[in-house]
Formats: structure tokens, sequence, C-alpha cells
């Protein structure tokens, strides 16, 4: 068979087996021994061969001598599931579960009619020959009793191969009763498997309260799964689910599940704010009857009759009532902090009168009215408050017919008047008196008319006396 070629001598051919001096000679030729430092290990050289010492061919690199393996230590190795490190690990060396570990009985399992060991996790076997004795115990259940004794109760949980283990001499105490039976008092010491010599039948099971409904008002005692009994008195006690409370008080929360001591409303009732005083400035809530308590905080509410309301507005007239404590509940504006529009005056109660408008504050003074032809505007109409003729104006002498023989006088109009005297005075026609009363060329005159004298106008007498 060829020999297989020396990768580090790529230029040899494999076929030389024992190479002649003439092929030693070529060959020495063409390959070159490795460094000084393995002169040692190859005697041959410096003329070798590839027959017995290793070379490389001129013009390459020599291979790097490598450095030596280090082994492990097994005490560093992580063992599967269902293995232990070996006890000597820490010295021993190696990198496998074979090298390192041994299997536990925890992976095995156990044939039927064994059971796996307790500490089966820490029981360690080289020899899987060996691991159902190592790892497992048989149970009663595989053995067969001799005769004149019955396997123990719960065989399958025992562990034994043997009678002594697994079997008991025939005794009633291991017997079964059929349903309705027990077994007879003393059946430990009885020998004998049948229902005949062992069993008698059950004495009746005594009702207990466990099973017992009450009535909608009760609830069963706490302790009834141990009294005995079948009806209300015997198992049931009452509950506050129909108790009266007093007034001022109402039946608690869960009243169903609270029983009644000895006609007591205070385990059955909680007081309410119905029944407590508040104190001077405060009111009772309005749904105090519900609210449970006994104290101002719970109970009371604040009222407006302690408040201090700001300049232009005052307490409300019920404020003892009202509860609350701040400007907006307890307060409402007065007028006097309204200002009405031109022509028109705050009324006089404006501090005391609640209301914040016109229509409510202001009244219709009399600087806007107007009075109809023969009266004038009162000069003090900006204070007085009306709308009318009678408030606001006074008759003038324009207005005023003067009787026959009179006139309005002149400044008529501006006249406060309304008879003859005041607006009037006498008139007549108008005449010129071209009589010279007093001497030559007197100029002529006009004359009032009619001076009541009964003198004929234009006389003689009138123009004189003029």
């Amino acid at each position: 068979k060829p020999r297989a070629r020396d990768p580090r001598s790529p230029s040899v051919s494999p076929r030389l087996r024992s190479p002649t001096p003439m092929m030693r000679i070529l060959v020495a030729s063409a390959i070159v021994c490795w460094g000084a430092q393995l002169v040692a290990a190859c005697p041959c050289c410096p003329t070798c061969s590839m027959e017995t010492c290793p070379c490389f061919q001129p013009g390459t690199a020599p291979p790097t001598t490598p450095e030596p393996k280090v082994a492990k230590v097994c005490n560093a190795f992580s063992c599967p599931t269902g293995s232990v490190l070996r006890e000597n690990a820490a010295s021993l060396t190696g990198e496998s579960a074979e090298a390192c570990c041994l299997k536990t009985c925890s992976a095995f399992t156990c044939p039927a009619g064994k059971v796996k060991r307790q500490n089966a996790a820490t029981i360690t076997t080289d020899n899987a020959a060996n691991f159902e004795d190592a790892c497992c115990l048989a149970v009663c259940s595989a053995f067969t009793c001799p005769a004149g004794a019955k396997m123990r109760k719960g065989a399958a949980t025992i562990t034994g191969n043997d009678a002594t283990a697994c079997c008991l001499k025939e005794k009633c105490d291991i017997f079964s009763c059929p349903a309705g039976d027990v077994l007879r008092t003393g059946a430990d010491s009885m020998e004998g498997y049948d229902a005949a010599t062992c069993c008698e039948a059950a004495p009746p099971v005594p009702k207990l309260c466990t099973g017992f409904t009450c009535p909608a008002d009760m609830m069963l005692r706490d302790n009834a799964a141990s009294i005995e009994g079948e009806d209300a008195a015997a198992c049931c006690l009452q509950t506050c689910t129909k108790f009266s409370c007093p007034e001022s008080m109402i039946l608690r929360d869960g009243a169903k599940l609270i029983t009644v001591v000895d006609g007591d409303a205070t385990a059955c009732c909680l007081p309410t704010c119905a029944g407590f005083t508040c104190p001077a400035g405060k009111v009772v809530r309005d749904e105090a009857s519900s609210i449970t308590g006994s104290d101002e905080a719970t109970c009371c509410m604040q009222t407006c009759s302690g408040f201090t309301c700001p300049i232009g507005s005052i307490l409300r007239a019920n404020e003892a009532t009202v509860t609350g404590f701040d400007e907006t509940t307890c307060c409402l504006k007065t007028c006097s902090g309204f200002t009405c529009a031109a022509g028109m005056s705050l009324r006089a109660d404006a501090a005391s009168f609640t209301g914040f408008d016109e229509a409510t504050c202001c009244s219709q003074t009399c600087t806007g009215f107007a009075c109809p032809t023969g009266m004038m505007i009162l000069a003090s109409a900006a204070g007085i408050v009306g709308s009318d003729e009678a408030t606001c104006c006074f008759k003038t002498c324009a207005g005023f017919t003067c009787p026959a023989g009179h006139a309005l006088k002149t400044d008529a109009a501006g006249k406060a008047g309304s008879d003859v005297g005041t607006c009037c005075e006498k008139s007549g026609p108008m005449l010129q008196c071209n009589l010279n009363c007093f001497g030559e060329s007197a100029t002529p005159v006009p004359l009032p008319g009619g001076n009541g004298n009964g003198i004929p106008a234009g006389s003689i007498e009138m123009c004189r006396d003029f």
C-alpha cells in the first residue's frame, strides 16, 4: 500500500519507500531538516530522508511546535440532569460526562411492582445493569401473601417483599364492611374475614345543624357542624334584619350577618344625626335621619347667621337657616351701590333695598318730564321723584284766560299764577289823544283804552287825566 504523503514535504513523492543512495542524494538536495531545536529528535540531520526525519521543502517556513495542551480538571465540569460529579472529580481530568460524572437514580424509571428509593437523586452507579437494584425497592402489591393472611391496606405504597412487611393475619380490623355496616367493636382482635363475623349495622347518623336552612331573618350558629338539631331554635340565631331601631337610629349595614344580643339596640343600630343638637350658627344636615354619626363635623352645617357681608350688600332675611358661609350664598346686593341713569334718582331706601338693576333701584325724576302748554317744570325738578303734571309742573299765567276788559300781562308766560290779579291787566281800544290838555302844540299820544271810570274814549277828561 502506498505511503501517505507528508504534507510538510509536498514536493516529495509519497511512493518512495526504500530510496537508494542515489535517491537519498537527490532527496537530500531537495529537502531540508527542521531547525536546530529539532536536531536532537532527528539524528539524521543534516543528511536526512523522508523515512527517518521530518523535513520541509526549502523556501517554506518550518512548522511551529504546538504548545502542549493543558488537561482540564473534572470539578469544573457541569454534569447533565440526572448525573453528579464523581467524588474524586478534583483529581480527575476530562471534559465529558463519561469521564467526570456518574448517573443518579433520579432519571431512572422503576418497573411495575417497585418504587424509587427516597434518596434517588443521591444514589449513583457506573454499572447500568445495577440501576434497578440500586435505585428501586419492591412494594407489597407485587407480593403474594400466604394462606391465612391478607395483604395490608395501601400495599402499593408499602416497601417490602415478605409476609412480615406486606401481610396481616386475617382479622376483622382489615375487613371492609359493605355499605350501611361498620366494623364491630373489638374488630382488631377478632379473627375472621367476612361481613357476618366482622360487621354490624351502622347506628343512625345524627342530624346536624349544618344542613339546616334557617329562616330569612336568622343565621346558622357558628358551631352548627357539631350541634344536633332539626329546627331553628336549635340551629339558628336571630339576626338584626327585622330589629326595630329606636328613634334617631338606623340598622347597621350587614344587619343580616349580625346577631341580636339580649335585645340590645346598640348591637343592631347606629345613632343618626337626627338626634344631634348643633351649636349656634349651625343646623343639622337635611338628610340627618340617614347619616350615621353623633358629632358636629358629621351632623352639622354652617349657616349664614354669623357671616359679615361687605358694603353694598346685606344678609339674606333667612340667614339663620341658609347653609353656607360665603358672600354668594349669604348676601344680597342692595341698591346703594347702583348708579342710576340720567333723569332717574336712587330710591331713598337704597341701602336696605335688595336689588341691582334700574327697575328695582331707581325712580323717574321730574327732570325728564315735559309739562303741557300753560305749565312749566319746577326749578327743583332734578330732586323730585315723579312723572306727572301735579308733581313736576306749575301753572303759568300763559294758560290763564283773562275776563273781558283785561289782557294777559306781558310777562305772563314765565309767571306762576292762575288768577286775574296775578296774570291780567285792564285793557280797551287804543285812541289818539290829540287834545292839548296843558297848552299849545301838544303832541298826540296813544292812550290805553278805557280806564274803568266810564269816561268815553277820546274825551277831554281822559286826555287830561293821562
